[in-house]
């Protein structure tokens, strides 16, 4: 990950930084359905599918995936990103660390930080948070179901400590406050679900996006195009509500319904 990477990286108002952990260490939680080599393709496709929609944004923001691993690094360099040689893989909160001392010298820059499991983001979502940016100070998309942050994005001279990690969308907005900010709250049905575990899988699945990572899972599962009779319960464990995190702009976190799902197995 040598120094080409790290040119002229002070001379663009806007960041958009990908935390990529090594695909071997990537979902562990979905090895009760994918084996090894699944989850590490998977991983690398929705690495993928992320450098695609922010490629593809309006919103011409400089992309920086933070990564210690040669493969994620190929994979962004092939998309026009820059690399980031993390550290120490030490989690999101270094990583995320890592990235913002390289790229925020100055305080004339926004960042976004947007993670790999949501290869279903948009370019319309990220040029929609941008936009958000403009107008406020700190931008944040709480999980839907397990209370965590599935983007977080602060606008020029504003920032926080990263608290990834369990409930760190109370978290972050409790930091935030802390700060003096008040940030603008976006609950999302689509970019509230991050894929972690079987059920976020079985959400993505039903979605049937045009992604990488939907043709991936059809050729994991062939003949899984539709949802069968499985109902998958939402979970509402530490889930945010407008009622219980104060300091906040914007409504309740909406939960995902209770719906038909595939079986992956």
């Amino acid at each position: 990950m040598g120094g080409r990477d790290c040119i002229a990286m002070n001379d663009a108002p806007s960041w958009l930084i990908i935390p990529a952990k090594s695909p071997a260490q990537a979902k562990s939680r979905l090895s009760t359905i994918l084996g090894s080599s699944e989850r590490c393709e998977l991983a690398k496709t929705m690495l993928a599918d992320v450098l695609s929609a922010a490629g593809n944004a309006s919103r011409k923001a400089r992309i920086a995936v933070v990564t210690k691993n040669r493969a994620m690094a190929e994979i962004a360099r092939a998309h026009a990103a820059i690399v980031i040689d993390e550290e120490n893989e030490c989690g999101t909160n270094s990583a995320v660390e890592s990235a913002l001392r390289r790229t925020l010298s100055e305080d004339s820059a926004s960042f976004m930080i947007v993670p790999t499991d949501l290869p279903h983001i948009e370019p319309g979502h990220i040029d929609l948070l941008w936009s958000m940016l403009d107008r406020s100070q700190m931008v944040l998309v709480p999980a839907s179901r397990d209370g965590g942050t599935n983007i977080l994005g602060c606008a020029p001279g504003t920032s926080v400590p990263v608290r990834y990690g369990p409930s760190s969308f109370t978290c972050h907005v409790q930091e935030a406050n802390r700060s003096g900010i008040k940030p603008r709250i976006y609950p999302h049905a689509r970019l509230g679900i991050d894929i972690d575990d079987p059920d976020d899988l079985k959400f993505f699945f039903d979605m049937n996006t045009p992604t990488r990572t939907q043709n991936l899972l059809r050729s994991i599962y062939p003949g899984r195009q539709k949802a069968d009779d499985v109902q998958v319960a939402s979970a509402t464990r530490s889930l945010p509500t407008s009622g219980r995190v104060r300091g906040a702009i914007g409504s309740g976190i909406p939960q995902p319904e209770r719906r038909k799902l595939p079986r992956l197995r």
